[in-house]
């Protein structure tokens, strides 16, 4: 990695009228911003585009703003990505927020391991629309402010991202989990800044949270990583 690495940070958005200029305004207040924002508008209906066109003007860094048709968050995700010049490549999910640290702290973790190919961090929860804990979540683990590899905490080098390849097309659920699987199965290193610095806003409308479906997925992506596994081992 070079000494001052370009940074792209993709948010792919559907319909994030309620929280997407929240989430673009946490990038712009980074200790260490970034090059550029690309914002991958999936088939939105509401007021998404307005509010990015509303943003660019004023921005002190450059964001592009892609349309494309609903088509899932990994391929509007990999969609940024082909757009994107940056040596190192950030995802932000529209509902979720960084904290001013989070690009610096990430940056400086791997210029101190150049052998690592993507860092994630910590995350704390943010509650909305609720006055109760959801009782679809497990909250001793959320308020722990856990590690984590999703995808609005991840910073992963470009030749990590060419080296695995994109989120799977064909996944709108546990796309992250299933990158992160694959670049163990690689042998990429990795590790987690060790503190919260993504908020992630629980609400009912959170794919992540869909827990039957987000479950299958996982399952799928661990018996694939098990079928690579296995099929490294000699006969």
């Amino acid at each position: 990695m070079t000494d001052q690495p370009t940074i792209s940070v993709i948010i792919p958005v559907y319909n994030g009228e309620r929280f997407l200029a929240e989430a673009i305004q946490s990038v712009l207040d980074q200790t260490l911003r970034p090059d550029e924002i690309i914002v991958v508008d999936d088939g939105s209906t509401d007021e998404t585009g307005q509010i990015v066109a509303g943003l660019v003007k004023n921005a002190p860094v450059p964001i592009r703003y892609i349309c494309q048709a609903n088509s899932g968050p990994s391929i509007a995700r990999n969609a940024g990505v082909h757009a994107a010049v940056g040596d190192l490549l950030a995802f932000l999910d529209a509902d979720d927020i960084w904290l001013p640290t989070k690009l610096n702290k990430q940056v400086h973790m791997l210029h101190e391991h150049p052998e690592l190919g993507y860092v994630g961090c910590h995350v704390r929860p943010q509650l909305v629309f609720r006055e109760e804990w959801p009782a679809t979540l497990n909250w001793a683990y959320w308020e722990s402010q856990p590690p984590s590899y999703t995808s609005s905490a991840l910073l992963i080098l470009r030749s990590t991202w060419e080296q695995v390849g994109p989120f799977d097309p064909n996944r709108r659920l546990g796309e992250d989990a299933d990158w992160v699987m694959r670049a163990r199965d690689a042998g990429v290193q990795a590790a987690v800044v060790s503190e919260a610095l993504l908020v992630k806003h629980l609400h009912d409308r959170n794919l992540s949270h869909q827990a039957a479906a987000m479950g299958g997925d996982l399952v799928a992506a661990l018996h694939n990583s098990l079928r690579r596994k296995k099929a490294k081992r000699p006969d």
